[in-house]
């Protein structure tokens, strides 16, 4: 028998990306308590070993002696699971190669150092023997940095992880007494067993630590996880340029609230109603600039089926209030006017900054990484193309590794504006000799914050995943009605009884806290989750894909069936004379799936047959266009 229940969670009011964006509206969203610590600092790298700037020291660890002899180690572990200088990774782990091991830097083919896990917890011939969490640092030997009135440190990396985010640290220490150490992360938001880039680099300004130091001292520290590897190498001190913005990740906010989900798909009604406010521009940027620099965005979306600039901005204003970002410090950056949609499509969203001065490294005041799909009734969050095979379990989050029913994995939405929802569609996959192997029946749920406590809303029938053969395709769950919802606060999922249900993600998305929830069905907690953007597809009606309804074809009748239809649509209907006759089949997005065209259709009954057996399971709009005049409707495939 399901449980039905409400759930209780308190609340916290959530504003823009600062407090200097409010416009008298307030969103709402649970106070949950974080599976993973996340921080999602987003550098980019540039190619070149040394910087142009005066060198003020440098490593390329190319001298093992040197470095064995004059740097300084530390395990915590008590087991002499140190840091090692290598030319080359290391094999004999089950689940790391020695070309795993290994950093493409630009002087990794002469040396670097690794600390690796898998080969100190392994009987090096294939065999795990144990799974001692890593804790373990190498620290250089004191650098001079006297008379430099600026200091930037800069290293490349490359690790993964497992098993849990919420225990990793990974981080540069700086100090200029070898006692007091001032922490700076480099974990990058890394999730769970996803490998980094190859490599990753990273750069901080240090001035205040280092400025005018005779002894500045650098750690790098690797924690918390006893699974997998990490490689550093080429560490470089360089004196600061005058004028150097960093763009460390971009912010698009849409309904011009902070701290929101990032879609990849939005209707384009919801993004221009009243209360929306279309997409806000951002960037945090950091100055790693000797002087104080006043940055510029110009802000533009090119709709990707002309190259057409649809929008261009470039008023810019900082969260802090200031006018200028001061040396060695961040801020948000955004435009004043907002980007609402006029057509539908892909857009591109570019962000590129200008500054005060001629640029050190104008390379990374740019992004262009982010689209956009505007469309007439889906809500999407992740971005990849469903090309991975690893899921998530809310089981994982567990110990032991048990399912409960009840158990949902969701994905939080303000919606500025009344709509209408008609389903839910996900991705789930087959993972061999895992729990979802079992018989898994899901739900599509949907909760409303009202009165102070999350309420179930509606659940849609039950869907019986089973079948091998409902694996690794889209699936739809459609509510029992359309739903009519107010403006509010949301919480749309997947509810599952059975097994483990395994949802594509999207890892490489970035999406702030409180937007990827767990719900656990045996402690009825909400969680927000860190470690990826599940690939849930909310979908919406609109009154221009609701049927006969918006026939323009008064004098002719249109009977589709069967509905839901298994292998064969038809459409039938009779013409008074010869005419220009066309019928479409699209997705839900309106991408067109399927089409007759006949110019010269006979007078009298007509039956247009589709063979629909490729066809998944889910929602598909019709168009039937007779002499110009267009009826659209909907048809369900279910098989």
């Amino acid at each position: 028998m399901k449980q039905f229940f409400t759930l209780l969670t308190l609340i916290v009011f959530v504003t823009g990306v600062q407090a200097q964006w409010n416009r008298n509206i307030q969103h709402r969203t649970p106070d949950v308590k974080p599976i993973n610590a996340d921080d999602f600092q987003q550098l980019h790298p540039k190619s070149d070993v040394k910087a142009p700037a005066d060198t003020i020291w440098y490593e390329d660890f190319s001298d093992s002696t040197a470095v064995m002899t004059n740097y300084t180690f530390h395990d915590s572990t008590g087991q002499n699971f140190n840091w090692m200088w290598v030319d080359a990774g290391l094999s004999g782990a089950p689940y790391t190669s020695a070309g795993e091991m290994s950093i493409a830097s630009p002087s990794g083919t002469n040396g670097y150092m690794l600390l690796p896990g898998d080969w100190y917890n392994s009987d090096h011939n294939g065999n795990m023997t144990s799974q001692t969490n890593m804790k373990a640092w190498f620290q250089t030997p004191a650098i001079n940095c006297t008379g430099k009135s600026s200091v930037v440190v800069r290293l490349y990396e490359r690790f993964r992880y497992c098993c849990s985010s919420a225990t990793i640290y990974v981080k540069l220490q700086v100090s200029n007494n070898g006692t007091t150490w001032t922490d700076f992360d480099i974990s990058n938001g890394t999730m769970t067993n996803v490998a980094t880039a190859n490599p990753k680099m990273f750069e901080f300004n240090i001035t205040a630590l280092a400025a005018n130091q005779p002894t500045v001292y650098l750690r790098v520290c690797f924690g918390g996880a006893s699974h997998y590897f990490m490689c550093v190498d080429d560490i470089l001190l360089y004196e600061g340029a005058p004028y150097d913005l960093r763009l460390d990740r971009t912010l698009p906010s849409f309904f011009f609230m902070g701290d929101m989900p990032i879609f990849s798909k939005v209707p384009m009604t919801m993004l221009n109603c009243d209360q929306a406010y279309g997409l806000i521009y951002a960037g945090k940027l950091h100055n790693m600039g000797n002087n104080p620099n006043t940055p510029v965005l110009n802000a533009r979306a090119r709709n990707l089926s002309d190259n057409a600039i649809d929008y261009t901005s470039n008023v810019t204003l900082l969260t802090s209030e200031n006018t200028e970002i001061a040396s060695a410090t961040t801020d948000t950056a955004y435009v004043d006017e907002t980007f609402y949609p006029t057509r539908k499509g892909d857009y591109r969203l570019i962000f590129e900054f200008d500054g005060s001065g001629a640029d050190f490294t104008p390379e990374n005041n740019f992004d262009s990484s982010l689209t956009l799909n505007v469309n007439d009734t889906v809500l999407a969050l992740y971005r990849s193309t469903l090309s991975t095979t690893k899921g998530y379990s809310v089981a994982a989050e567990r110990t032991p590794l048990q399912p409960v029913d009840g158990d949902i994995i969701g994905q939080y939405l303000y919606l500025p504006c009344p709509d209408t929802v008609s389903s839910i569609s996900f991705y789930p996959l087959r993972k061999v000799n895992y729990m979802s192997d079992m018989p898994i029946i899901c739900f599509a749920v949907l909760y409303q914050y009202v009165s102070g406590s999350w309420v179930l809303v509606d659940e849609s029938q039950p869907l019986d995943l089973t079948a091998s053969t409902q694996f690794n395709k889209w699936q739809t769950c459609y509510f029992g009605q359309d739903l009519v919802l107010d403006a509010g606060n949301y919480i749309w999922g997947i509810s599952v009884y059975g097994g483990s249900l395994y949802i594509s993600m999207d890892f490489a998305s970035y999406q702030p806290n409180a937007t990827n929830f767990i719900f656990m069905g045996d402690e009825q907690q909400w969680y927000y989750i860190t470690e990826g953007t599940c690939g849930l597809n909310l979908n919406f009606l609109r009154s221009d894909v609701q049927g006969v309804e918006e026939n323009n074809l008064s004098n002719i009748s249109i009977n589709c069936y069967p509905n839901p239809a298994n292998s064969t649509a038809n459409f039938e209907f009779e013409l008074e004379k010869n005419s220009n006759v066309a019928v479409q089949i699209m997705d839900i997005t309106g991408k067109e799936i399927m089409n007759y065209t006949n110019d010269n259709m006979m007078e009298g009954k007509q039956n247009i047959s589709f063979d629909i057996r490729s066809l998944q399971n889910g929602m598909y709009l019709y168009t039937i266009t007779v002499d110009g005049q267009k009826s659209t409707g909907k048809i369900n495939v279910l098989k």
